[in-house]
Formats: C-alpha cells, sequence, structure tokens
C-alpha cells in the first residue's frame, strides 16, 4: 500500500489537487497533516495559548471533517490525521522515519500578499 502525505492549509483547494489522484487508484494509507494559518501579530497579542490551541483544534477537526470522506472512497485506504504548528521539514522528516519511504504531496494554497 502506498503511502502519501498530504501537506493541507485549505480543504477547498486540497480538493482539487487531490481529485486526479483519486480516480482509478487502488488504496493508499494517507497521513494529512494540518497546517493551521498562523494569527496575525495584533490578533496574536490578545489571545492566550490555550486559545490558540482550542482555535487550531476546531480548525483541524473541519479541516479533516471535509477531507476524509472524500480519501476514504476507495475501499482499504487509511486515513491517518495530523495537526502540525512545527516547521514543515522537521515533521516530514519525522513522518519518513516513523513511516519509511512515502511520498510529500503539498496541498497548501499559496499565500498572496
Amino acid at each position: 500500500m502506498e503511502r502519501i502525505a498530504v501537506f493541507v492549509n485549505d480543504a477547498e483547494h486540497a480538493r482539487h489537487i487531490l481529485q486526479p489522484m483519486l480516480q482509478g487508484a487502488a488504496p493508499m494509507h494517507w497521513v494529512v497533516v494540518a497546517c493551521p494559518p498562523a494569527l496575525t501579530r495584533h490578533i496574536g497579542r490578545f489571545v492566550s495559548q490555550s486559545a490558540r490551541r482550542q482555535w487550531q483544534a476546531r480548525w483541524g477537526a473541519d479541516l479533516f471533517a471535509q477531507l476524509e470522506p472524500i480519501l476514504r472512497q476507495r475501499a482499504g485506504s487509511e486515513v491517518e490525521k495530523l495537526l502540525v504548528t512545527r516547521p514543515l521539514a522537521q515533521v516530514s522528516q519525522r513522518l519518513q522515519a516513523r513511516l519509511g519511504p512515502l511520498r510529500l504531496l503539498d496541498a497548501r494554497r499559496a499565500r498572496i500578499g
């Protein structure tokens, strides 16, 4: 079973990128790595760490709820969910160390401006 780690920050954008890969594909082991958007400097000053973690957890749950049914369409597919805030290079290295060889797919929406 092939393993693919998908880095996502917007479910709709990721859906457009993943749709061609899902058509006619064999069952896969998906690792959905949610990358929550950073709070702006002005908002970040007034939000506590616990409130920030709660917001990130709610944001991640919404994202996973939108993507998981799409990835589980093919019978036998597995979906693993991961919410990260650390640098993505470290996350990808740890994933490769834990899971072995896997493909990395960056399905994040580019930040403009």
